[in-house]
């Protein structure tokens, strides 16, 4: 991990964005119960995951986010990671 302010110079810190798309959670699966908007969600997700699911699992994001926590992410900053299934592509 990138850390330290030091004599008030930034060294190795990133500062990148996690941006995703429609994903399960508490919060959001209640407004998939209406079928309109399932349907809408469903025509504006071109990426079809397994058992043509379109809305993606905490475990989908969360992959993006230790990359971006990781040491793998060292060469990146002022990026923004999408991860929507491929809203943005259209």
């Amino acid at each position: 991990m990138y850390a330290g302010i030091r004599t008030g110079r930034a060294e190795r810190v990133t500062v990148n964005a996690l941006l995703p798309g429609a994903t399960h959670t508490a919060a959001s699966d209640p407004f998939r119960e209406n079928p309109a908007i399932d349907e809408i969600w469903r025509r504006m997700t071109p990426l079809r995951m397994p058992g043509d699911a379109f809305v993606a699992d905490a475990e989908d994001v969360g992959g993006a986010a230790v990359f971006l926590a990781s040491d793998e992410s060292r060469a990146m900053t002022g990026q923004g990671l999408v991860v929507d299934g491929g809203w943005t592509a259209l």
